[in-house]
C-alpha cells in the first residue's frame, strides 16, 4: 500500500503563510480520507485468507505484518498531521453516491492566543465586560470579550489584513462553547452556522447572498445528514421548510411547510414599510385636525359641524 503526500512548496504553490497551510491541511484531510478507505478496504479478502491459511502462515505472517505496520505508522502520520491542522481544517460537506448531504459537524475554535506576549486588555467604560486585543505584525488579528467578566470569553471576533471581520464565534449561554459561527468576506456575512441542540454539535447552517439570508440546511436528528432545507421567498420571516421523512436524503412530496400560512404568523411591519406611511402635516391649516359637533337633524341623520 502507497501513501503519497505532496510538499507544501510543490502542489500547494505561492500565497501567504495562512494561505499555504490552509491548503495544506485540507490536502491532509482527503488524503486521509483516501489512504484509510484505500488500506482497510483494498485486498482485505486476500489479506484474510492469507492469515488463515496454514501452511503459508509461517512465511506470509512477517511480511503482512510489516505491511500493515507501516500502513498504519503512515496513517498515524497522517492523522498527526491532520490534528496539526487545528480548527482550520474543517471538512467541507460529502455527498455520498445515494445523494445523501452529509456534514462536518464539530464545532471549531480558532485559536486567538488572548494569554500570548503583548495582548492588550480593555475594560468597558461601564466595567461589565473586558476585551482582549490580539495583534500581530502591527494590526488587530482577533479579539476575545469575556461580557461576564467571569473569566469566560463569549464572543470572538477574527479580522483580515484589512481590519474587516471575517469571522465570529459566540457563545450565548455563557457554558464556555460555541453555539454560533459567521463566516465573512470583505466583511459582509456569507454563512452562519449554529449548535442549537445540547449535544454541542453544528445543526444548522445558514447561507446567504449579498448579505441577506438565502437558503438554510439542517440536521434535525442529529446523524451528521441533511433533513431539511428552509427557503425564503417571502423573507427571512416566512420560511418554507422541505423535510426528508424517508431518509433518503431528499425532500420528500407533501413534506414541506409554509410556517407563516400554517401558522398565520404575520411578520411585523418592516422600516421601507413604514416609510410609506405619511403623518397629518400640522404645520398647515388644512393638516391640523378639528373637532366636529355632532347632532341629530330632523331626517334622524347626523350632522358634522365644524
Amino acid at each position: 500500500m502507497k501513501f503519497s503526500i505532496v510538499s507544501a512548496g510543490g502542489a500547494f504553490g505561492a500565497g501567504s503563510l495562512a494561505d499555504r497551510r490552509s491548503r495544506s491541511c485540507q490536502a491532509v484531510g482527503d488524503t486521509l480520507k483516501s489512504s484509510a478507505a484505500a488500506y482497510f478496504q483494498s485486498d482485505a479478502r486476500k489479506r484474510v485468507q492469507t492469515m488463515r491459511s496454514a501452511e503459508k502462515r509461517d512465511r506470509a505472517l512477517p511480511g503482512q505484518a510489516r505491511r500493515a505496520l507501516v500502513g498504519t505508522a503512515a496513517l498515524f502520520a497522517l492523522a498527526a498531521m491532520a490534528v496539526g491542522c487545528g480548527a482550520g481544517a474543517a471538512r467541507g460537506p460529502t455527498v455520498t453516491p445515494d445523494g445523501r448531504k452529509i456534514m462536518d459537524t464539530r464545532v471549531l475554535h480558532e485559536a486567538c492566543d488572548i494569554q500570548g506576549k503583548g495582548v492588550e486588555q480593555l475594560g468597558a467604560a461601564n466595567g461589565k465586560h473586558t476585551i482582549f486585543v490580539v495583534r500581530a505584525s502591527g494590526r488587530e488579528v482577533c479579539q476575545g470579550i469575556d461580557f461576564g467578566r467571569d473569566g469566560k470569553i463569549d464572543l470572538w471576533v477574527y479580522y483580515d489584513a484589512q481590519g474587516r471581520e471575517r469571522r465570529r464565534e459566540a457563545d450565548y449561554d455563557q457554558d464556555g462553547r460555541i453555539d454560533e459561527i459567521l463566516l465573512m468576506s470583505a466583511g459582509v456575512i456569507q454563512e452562519r452556522h449554529q449548535a442549537s441542540n445540547l449535544r454541542g454539535m453544528l445543526d444548522t447552517w445558514h447561507y446567504y447572498t449579498a448579505g441577506k439570508l438565502a437558503r438554510t440546511e439542517r440536521d434535525s436528528d442529529g446523524d451528521t445528514v441533511i433533513d431539511q432545507w428552509w427557503e425564503y421567498p417571502k423573507g427571512a420571516e416566512c420560511p418554507i421548510i422541505h423535510s426528508d421523512v424517508d431518509g433518503d436524503g431528499r425532500p420528500d412530496p407533501g413534506a414541506s411547510v409554509d410556517y407563516c400560512k400554517e401558522t398565520g404568523y404575520v411578520p411585523p411591519e418592516r422600516n421601507e414599510d413604514r416609510a410609506k406611511t405619511t403623518s397629518p402635516d400640522f404645520s398647515t391649516p388644512s393638516g391640523t385636525p378639528v373637532e366636529t359637533d355632532n347632532r341629530e337633524t330632523d331626517e334622524g341623520r347626523q350632522e358634522h359641524k365644524p
